[in-house]
């Protein structure tokens, strides 16, 4: 039987007798996530595959070709060619994208600006910024502006798609932490 490759992160508990020991962070099968594809108390599916991506560059074809691609990874995306209508959608609904990957040069607002008005409306929001060349912006400038991560085009697929899990399993744990009495 072929088990669809949408991975999820779950946490477990290493218990001892009488307290938690420790709380470690695994990759499983999102069949393995219990109540993956369930419906929650206000009616929405929890399993969104491996998570909900903005995927924004001005270039049509990259757009098309990025959705296709990180919707073969088991990613669920909208992607859009324009920063200014993507930052319209993200503010009417900003806890509806688990992560954003954006391009550095657009028209209406650059990477860094639009990465800014995102972290401005939700300042946990993981955001992945790419850029080919831009003498504007670097990895340390991008740091700077709270972006997550910064890649150099050309990337790879699978560079990508493993960023966004690497970042989702982040975010994942640290809620978890910070959901934990103390």
């Amino acid at each position: 039987m072929v088990i669809a490759a949408h991975w999820r992160f779950a946490y477990e508990e290493l218990r001892t007798a009488k307290s938690i020991t420790s709380r470690q962070c695994r990759r499983t099968l999102s069949s393995e996530v219990p109540g993956a594809g369930q419906e929650t108390k206000e009616g929405a599916v929890s399993d969104q595959g491996k998570g909900r991506v903005l995927f924004v560059d001005d270039e049509e074809m990259i757009v098309r070709m990025g959705k296709r691609l990180l919707s073969r990874h088991g990613f669920h995306v909208t992607a859009m060619s324009s920063s200014s209508e993507a930052l319209r959608v993200f503010c009417g609904d900003p806890e509806g994208f688990d992560v954003v990957v954006t391009d550095q040069t657009m028209p209406d607002l650059s990477g860094i600006e639009f990465s800014r008005e995102l972290l401005n409306v939700r300042p946990d929001i993981p955001v992945v910024l790419f850029s080919g060349y831009s003498d504007m912006v670097d990895a340390l400038a991008a740091k700077a502006a709270g972006i997550r991560e910064y890649l150099v085009k050309p990337m790879g697929i699978d560079t990508l798609a493993s960023s966004l899990e690497r970042i989702m399993g982040e975010q994942a744990c640290q809620l978890d932490n910070t959901s934990q009495p103390t």
